[in-house]
């Protein structure tokens, strides 16, 4: 395991033992989170349009779902075999990038975008992510008026805390436990299919130059006297070895319809 996995990795609170502690290692631990947390602006049914995209595009399992304490809600994921960030990065630009709009309505797409936050930062963002903080956890309300905590929430429950996302007392750590015993992890030829680097896009051929016959030539080097009739182009094509036998097959069906309406052999 290398430096860059574990220099920054969301980590268990120090209190944390038993089930949940062994759950959320299982999961999370240095080289396997990855987290889309997503601003107090991005309504659930936008947290559960992506929640869902994952796992029907990609073939992901359902990721954790959290509310952060603070902002809105989080997507946990978890990679069964613990990769560079550098790979987890590509991930989340992808999800980013790809994903989200074929998940979202189109007048949706840029606002959730400029909303969420992933971790670790996808390529290209501008909004720097700092690394997820550990759930549960408590954190300290702009009004002081007592702690809310952030907590993994079950699925049915998520629409509940749209605009808190927070509980007001400490969760269960029983409760949390048997919410990520429930989790499963991205298998590796899932992941990679999406995190692999993507191949540099093809530059575009450079148009070919006009011959300077305007007469075709057949496969006797001879000109073909140039005519208007579609029908005596086609068979040109047809009966010419020199052009590619999906070129021929595609010109002999054209043909057919004129053959049943003629009666005549082509």
């Amino acid at each position: 395991m290398t430096h860059e996995m574990l220099d920054v990795e969301p980590q268990p609170l120090q209190a944390w033992s038993g089930r949940l502690l062994g759950e959320w290692t299982r999961l999370y631990a240095p080289g396997r989170a990855m987290v889309l947390s997503f601003g107090r602006s991005v309504p659930w049914a936008d947290v559960a349009a992506m929640w869902a995209g994952v796992q029907d595009e990609w073939g992901w399992p359902a990721p954790g779902i959290a509310i952060d304490g603070r902002q809105g809600y989080q997507l946990w994921f978890s990679v069964a075999a613990a990769v560079p960030a550098a790979m987890r990065r590509q991930a989340m630009g992808c999800l980013l990038q790809t994903l989200l709009p074929r998940s979202l309505p189109p007048e949706r797409v840029q606002p959730v975008r400029d909303a969420c936050q992933p971790w670790p930062q996808a390529q290209g963002g501008t909004v720097p992510a700092s690394v997820p903080q550990a759930l549960p956890a408590a954190n300290a309300p702009a009004d002081a008026d007592g702690e809310r905590w952030s907590a993994f929430v079950a699925r049915d429950l998520a629409p509940v805390f749209e605009g808190s996302p927070w509980l007001d007392l400490s969760p269960s750590p029983e409760g949390q436990a048997d919410l990520l015993s429930r989790l499963a992890h991205i298998e590796p030829a899932d992941f990679e299919a999406v995190a692999r680097p993507m191949d540099p896009p093809l530059m575009p051929a450079e148009p070919a130059e006009p011959a300077p016959s305007a007469s075709p030539v057949g496969a006797s080097g001879t000109p073909h006297p140039a005519t208007d009739d579609p029908r005596a182009f086609l068979l040109r094509v047809m009966n010419d070895p020199q052009v590619s036998m999906a070129l021929r097959i595609q010109a002999a069906s054209a043909l057919l319809p004129h053959v049943a309406a003629h009666k005549e052999p082509v």
